[in-house]
């Protein structure tokens, strides 16, 4: 067969048009701050496996960012991430150098969380920072990429209860 003929592209295309008529998209709805709020209650600051999954879902539920973008992150300064997290007395700065809508080049684009605003996602970031003992130019969080750190277990059976609905680490 002639992969490349003109006549088989487009009988494949027409076949995937009917098709996606067809198909349902399934549509979840998004959790909210509520919701967050009691995934995070759930959490103890102290276990590190449990500080670093609060910083996490904190972080990207307040900087409404992709989490692709929330492990590539450095602490304070470009590492081998793809952005640089930092904090001071005014809140939580992500400074993203590359991201999906926004290839290398050009000014980074900059997201401010403001401790203002977000005392607790400040709190539980920097909490973890500590924990862990994250230096300057370190990935935020380095098991997301290696399982380095915290072991390759860190999401089996991790759920979420709350009083109507039980979430699960997929």
């Amino acid at each position: 067969i002639d992969t490349d003929d003109i006549r088989l592209k487009e009988t494949m295309r027409g076949i995937r048009r009917e098709i996606a008529k067809t198909r349902t998209v399934r549509q979840v709805k998004p959790l909210t701050a509520k919701q967050v709020r009691e995934i995070l209650n759930q959490y103890r600051d102290d276990d590190p496996k449990e500080a670093r999954d609060k910083a996490c879902i904190a972080l990207g539920f307040a900087g409404a960012r992709r989490r692709s973008e929330i492990v590539s992150l450095d602490w304070q300064k470009l590492g081998t991430g793809k952005g640089v997290l930092t904090a001071d007395e005014k809140g939580l700065t992500i400074r993203l150098m590359v991201s999906k809508t926004r290839l290398e080049g050009g000014e980074p684009e900059e997201y401010v969380i403001p401790r203002q605003d977000s005392p607790k996602v400040c709190a539980a970031v920097e909490n973890w920072i500590t924990l862990r003992g994250i230096k300057p130019g370190e990935p935020v969080f380095p098991a997301a990429f290696t399982g380095g750190g915290l072991g390759r277990e860190l999401y089996e059976g991790v759920s979420w209860v709350s009083e109507t609905k039980t979430w699960r680490a997929q």
